[in-house]
């Protein structure tokens, strides 16, 4: 039985995605005979990937090991992680890491299709067939994928915005405030993530005409909502598994390039660039919102075929490969 450790983080910078997706490999995993445990520097993690065991990634004790994969945006001691591989006798998967190189892993997995050109041609010299990237290999789970996507014509008239599992920058409460002088033919619904610090939003005391709704975030709003405005992350790629349209604001400028990159390889994704840029122009972010949903039909059926669903199940696989 192959012995597999993933090392991820939860929370603040981490976001909800990157466990998300993690735990969907580990059952993936498991449901192919792995012994699959997890390492991490955030407690919380724990009972999120719960039965899986879960140990401290400051003082781990995970022996015998066969591979160990690593997703995660905690900064990183190289040479430590080196080191612990060697000690292991391990394999070693890197996930979501343009800086890799082929002395750091054995295969680099790049779960999404918004890097530029020039890193994916950079990588794929590098590594070759150990580089899998693109929309086969993004990583969803079977929660997501266990049906097909709601017929548009039977959406709800509503527009959900969301900002991830953890929203580190506060950007729900900006766009429930820059929304106030939104007038548009639509339900407003406002989602709050599992790891939201829930005290902190003043939108959850307010109301005003066209905002009805403040809830918990949960994926059948996005499955049957007519438009989403999110934040950059795992949340606008099972959106777009939906096929629901997406407004997408980055936080930095790394993300900011890529939400510009998946633009142009899906209609669906409509890039408004970084939500600094909007703190003194809310009307600006009003029209974007009006120009997705006047061409939101049309953008809808443009999302389809792009995702298979199989990302996570193909990554097992090559991760089994390497024991």
């Amino acid at each position: 039985m192959p012995r597999i450790l993933i090392r991820c983080d939860i929370g603040s910078i981490h976001g909800l995605g990157h466990a998300t997706r993690c735990k969907a490999l580990a059952q993936v995993l498991a449901a192919r005979g792995a012994d699959v445990g997890f390492m991490s520097e955030t407690p919380a993690l724990e009972a999120f990937v719960a039965p899986f065991p879960c140990v401290d990634a400051r003082q781990p004790d995970y022996l015998e090991l066969d591979v160990l994969v690593i997703d995660t945006k905690a900064a990183l001691d190289e040479a430590w992680y080196t080191r612990f591989a060697g000690a292991m006798g391990c394999r070693t998967v890197r996930i979501d890491h343009p800086q890799a190189t082929p002395d750091t892993c054995d295969i680099l997995v790049a779960p999404l299709a918004h890097w530029a050109p020039d890193i994916v041609q950079r990588l794929q010299r590098d590594f070759g067939e150990h580089f899998l990237y693109g929309w086969e290999y993004v990583m969803l789970p079977e929660d997501v994928t266990d049906g097909a996507p709601l017929s548009y014509d039977e959406r709800e008239p509503q527009i959900v915005f969301c900002a991830g599992g953890s929203d580190p920058d506060g950007a729900l409460q900006q766009m429930y405030d820059w929304t106030t002088n939104l007038e548009i033919d639509a339900e407003l619904c406002f989602l709050i993530g599992a790891y939201v610090e829930y005290d902190r939003l003043a939108m959850k005391y307010m109301s005003r005409k066209n905002v009805p709704l403040v809830a918990p975030f949960t994926r059948a709003h996005l499955a049957e909502t007519s438009l989403v405005v999110t934040t950059f992350g795992q949340t606008m790629y099972e959106a777009l598994w939906y096929q629901t349209p997406c407004i997408v604001l980055a936080r930095n400028d790394d993300d900011d390039c890529h939400t510009l990159w998946l633009q142009q390889q899906c209609a669906a994704v409509y890039a408004v660039g970084d939500i600094r840029a909007y703190t003194n122009r809310p009307e600006q972010f009003c029209r974007a919102i009006q120009v997705a949903w006047t061409s939101r039909t049309r953008s809808a059926a443009l999302a389809a075929e792009k995702l298979d669903g199989r990302g996570v199940a193909r990554i097992a696989d090559a991760i089994l490969r390497l024991c």
